[in-house]
């Protein structure tokens, strides 16, 4: 038989392609070898993980089911390792299913049954995931930790950062897994810094980097003294605004600083952060690692790391991470200067959703940080009607036309964003309180001394600590958690008394 005319053939040409991101090509390799073989097993695998990175759960979900038929059959059949090890690779997708549609308790039942099958498989490092979606974040980072050795790396976990593995997709699935384990240890500690070290691995978390001729920590600061340093801007907004506190401690440590920006971020950083004349702030052209920088760099939110590093004594992550005003703001004086003229309303800002993401993990997330804007918009309105209060919709994107009829109705304004921070710091500026779920805005009012009350739900970022009220990064924040998932009602009666105290 011609190879060509092969499953195996096929199966491999799929693979191929899939590990090089070209998914079309992947799906119909994959399907021309299941033409041939509608049973093979680690095909079904493939072509399910492919759907469910393109959201075509409906499709990925009958080639799972139709797989782990047939490998009941099979096992039946005849009992054997390699069948075990496919078995378990559907096992994992349906796993991975259920972690995409937030059945945290149903990913674990799975989980366990892949661990029964590969006890040295991927099976640990869902079950990870799985108990962190259940917030038993000390389970998960054991679970995580026995995960990892199944790649096979020698030393201390954080050495194992920026080396390469058979492909990318491996190289990616590690530095993925080590990022789980980071986010795991900082949940109990935000403040530790061999885990902010850990959570470096995320540079490493696209195919893409890995096929690259220079990788991200390669020429990466130690935070020793040296004549040229690069800054770079990467992941969401609220982490860039979280680390603003480093930057200009960062500079008092070169004699040439270039801080690469987001267009939307620029004027923000121009006018509003203390930095010396040698820090030339510049647009950054494209996301990501900027694979022309020849001077030794740091990504912004590795600062804290390299600070600590080069003088332990002194800088660390909890003496960096004090609570203070770093953006350079008028609201304090603003507010003095109305209380001596004649009474106005007072103003709130409202936010409800987290903005879109493209990436499977960032969307659970995102999706698990949003309230339902209603009932937000609903309260709100019972405290403008007893604290004589105007409210503000600063939410943007599709999720702000939830407010539309109360627009209509002139009970909220909306905001008009430009797409400029600076624009939007302005607004917030004029604002007397902003209440919102985890966001960019949460991090420009903690920066600006807004306050602001964030609303958490039952699963939230490490950043936001697991006890109490107070946030070592901003003064002027307040935070409120449900104590199970979308226990909104709970929530809002914390959240009226809080308001009271604001307001009165």
């Amino acid at each position: 038989m011609n190879k060509e005319n092969t499953p195996d053939y096929w199966h491999k040409l799929g693979r191929l392609y899939h590990e090089q991101g070209n998914a079309k090509a992947a799906e119909k390799a994959y399907l021309k070898a299941l033409q041939i073989d509608d049973k093979l097993l680690r095909t079904i695998n493939n072509l399910a993980l492919l759907y469910l990175r393109a959201g075509r759960q409906k499709e990925a979900m009958g080639l799972i089911a139709k797989g782990l038929n047939h490998a009941q059959k099979q096992w039946a059949d005849e009992k054997k390792d390699s069948l075990a090890e496919e078995w378990a690779l559907i096992l994992n997708s349906r796993c991975q299913l259920a972690l995409d549609n937030d059945k945290f308790d149903e990913a674990r039942k799975w989980s366990k049954l892949v661990i029964k099958l590969q006890p040295m498989g991927a099976g640990l490092s869902n079950l990870s995931v799985a108990l962190a979606g259940m917030n038993s974040y000390e389970e998960a980072g054991r679970s995580q930790q026995l995960g990892l050795q199944r790649h096979g790396m020698n030393g201390p976990i954080h050495t194992w950062i920026g080396q390469k593995l058979a492909s990318p997709y491996s190289s990616t699935q590690l530095h993925t897994e080590i990022c789980n384990l980071a986010s795991s240890l900082l949940r109990n500690n935000p403040l530790r810094l061999d885990a902010w070290v850990l959570m470096t691995a995320r540079l490493g978390m696209e195919p893409k980097v890995w096929e690259g001729s220079i990788l991200p920590w390669e020429k990466l600061w130690d935070g020793r003294y040296i004549d040229h340093l690069v800054i770079w801007d990467e992941q969401g907004y609220g982490d860039a605004m979280q680390c603003f506190r480093w930057i200009q401690e960062a500079c008092k440590r070169a004699d040439r600083v270039t801080l690469l920006l987001r267009e939307s971020l620029l004027e923000l950083v121009k006018q509003r952060l203390s930095l010396p004349k040698y820090c030339d702030i510049k647009l950054q052209e494209a996301s990501g690692f900027p694979k022309d920088i020849n001077a030794q760099h740091c990504p912004m939110m590795a600062l804290p790391i390299a600070l600590s590093r080069a003088n332990a004594k002194h800088i660390t992550i909890k003496s960096r991470a004090k609570a203070r005003t770093v953006l350079k703001s008028n609201w304090t004086q603003k507010n003095k200067d109305r209380k001596n003229t004649e009474i106005q309303k007072k103003k709130v800002g409202l936010v409800w959703a987290a903005g879109p993401k493209a990436d499977r993990d960032a969307k659970r997330s995102s999706r698990l940080r949003c309230i339902p804007g209603e009932l937000l918009i609903e309260r709100s309105i019972q405290w403008a009607d007893s604290y004589n209060l105007e409210l503000l919709s600063l939410q943007l994107g599709s999720a702000s036309e939830v407010a539309s009829k109360w627009v209509e109705d002139g009970r909220v304004m909306q905001l008009h964003a430009d797409g400029d921070w600076l624009s939007t710091a302005k607004l917030v500026e004029k604002l007397d309180l902003v209440v919102s779920v985890d966001t960019a805005m949460v991090h420009l009012a903690g920066n600006l001394g807004v306050p602001c009350i964030l609303l958490l739900n039952y699963l939230y970022d490490w950043r936001w600590l697991n006890n109490g009220k107070l946030i070592p990064w901003y003064p002027s924040l307040k935070v409120l958690r449900t104590q199970k998932e979308a226990c909104w009602d709970d929530l809002f009666l914390q959240l009226d008394s809080l308001i009271g105290e604001f307001l009165k």
